[in-house]
């Protein structure tokens, strides 16, 4: 009897221990597989309380933060991976994205920016235009406009990737073999896109942001998804400046009437915004943004920087103001080399980059007409809350404030 007891519990023992041992292997599969192709589990976003908006329904295609991300190569300091070849490219099955972010804003001297940085022997891309906008709105638009639709598919992800590919092959071909890892490739490649940091357009067709008044999910979550490590390079112009800048560079027929008119009309806009409603939710307002041909809402910039501050590590964004970029060139371009972890370069050096042609130039300004004193003014109160407050987010970095 009492040996039936002992080869019953033995029975039940042996059972529990290999039920436990299967149940850990499926465990660590699954792990193992998850992290081979880079997944990570999607974010869990409840759902924002209120009403169904006719209209703005999410669509699921554009969920970046349900993709897998891929599998990085870990020689490559450049996110790189073992993906199909191009089409006429037999030599490489490397795919490569971009590892830093030059995100805004516009007129703010980002396209100069990213021409100099691009001439350190460490960064990629010397030549090709990498202000793809693709996170922003290229991945929302058709590729082909005039054609039918069945030959207008939107800009993919690999899409995206495709459009690095000579960056790709610069990366590919330099190898560090100084370095401690084997075959190592310091080599990185940028994005100047400067519609990342505040263009949301979309953001109401974003998983997550169901029936919101403003949104949870933006720009900055998606890339922190494909790139954790990213490095963020943010450029910034005194929000007046900027803004008439920007009006002649594109609207260069415009007078200095017709600006003052129209700032009257839109900062009107968001100041009976603001008394209604939060300033976030009007800052990322559609509604409001396309009623606004200037754009007056790009300069809250400390409402869309608090947003990123809180995305991603405070040590991966470096914020840049123009007004010190053009008094001191070196120095900020030293600074950035910094940031971007690439290897130093002699003073020489940097002073001939920083000398180079500036890119971009807006041609149109010099022609224009000095703005209106009391349009200067109007502007000058409307942005003062959040220049304000954008200088108390930066206390400890030396800026135009």
């Amino acid at each position: 009897m009492c040996g039936n007891t002992i080869r019953t519990w033995r029975k039940r023992i042996c059972t529990a221990v290999l039920s436990l041992t299967l149940t850990l292997l499926a465990w660590m599969s699954t792990t193992m597989s998850s992290a081979k192709v880079g997944r990570k589990t999607p974010m869990v976003r409840p759902i924002c309380p209120g009403p169904e908006r006719p209209g703005e329904k999410t669509q699921q295609g554009f969920d970046i933060l349900s993709f897998p991300r891929p599998e990085y190569i870990g020689n490559f300091r450049n996110p790189c991976w073992y993906g199909h070849s191009f089409p006429d490219d037999i030599q490489s099955s490397i795919r490569c994205i971009p590892v830093f972010y030059i995100v805004g804003q516009p007129k703010c001297g980002t396209t100069d920016l990213f021409s100099k940085l691009s001439a350190h022997p460490d960064i990629a891309d010397k030549t090709a235009y990498s202000a793809v906008h693709w996170l922003s709105r290229g991945r929302f638009k058709q590729r082909l406009i005039d054609a039918p639709p069945k030959y207008r598919p939107r800009v993919t992800f690999d899409h995206y990737a495709s459009r690095f590919r000579n960056s790709t092959n610069q990366v590919e071909r330099k190898v560090d073999l100084s370095s401690n890892i084997i075959d190592y490739h310091p080599m990185i490649i940028g994005d100047h896109s400067p519609s990342t940091f505040a263009d949301n357009q979309h953001w109401q067709e974003y998983v997550g942001n169901e029936n919101c008044e403003e949104p949870r999910i933006i720009n900055a979550h998606y890339l922190r998804h494909m790139i954790p490590e990213a490095k963020i390079i943010l450029t910034l112009r005194e929000p007046v400046s900027r803004l008439y800048s920007s009006y002649c560079y594109f609207l260069g027929d415009g007078t200095p009437e017709a600006f003052h008119e129209s700032v009257v009309r839109e900062t009107k806009m968001y100041t009976d915004c603001f008394k209604r409603h939060s300033v976030r939710r009007c800052a990322y307002d559609n509604t409001l943004s396309g009623m606004s041909d200037m754009k007056v809402g790009m300069g809250l910039y400390s409402v869309y920087l608090e947003d990123w501050f809180q995305t991603f590590p405070r040590k991966q964004i470096y914020v840049s103001f123009l007004e010190n970029y053009s008094k001191e060139p070196e120095s900020t371009l030293e600074e950035m080399f910094r940031f971007l972890g690439v290897s130093p370069l002699s003073r020489s050096d940097i002073q001939q980059i920083a000398n180079a042609t500036t890119r971009n130039i807006g041609k149109v300004r010099k022609k224009s007409q000095p703005m209106l004193a009391k349009t200067k003014a109007l502007l000058d109160k409307f942005y003062e809350p959040f220049n304000t407050r954008l200088t108390d987010m930066l206390k400890e970095e030396p800026n135009w404030f």
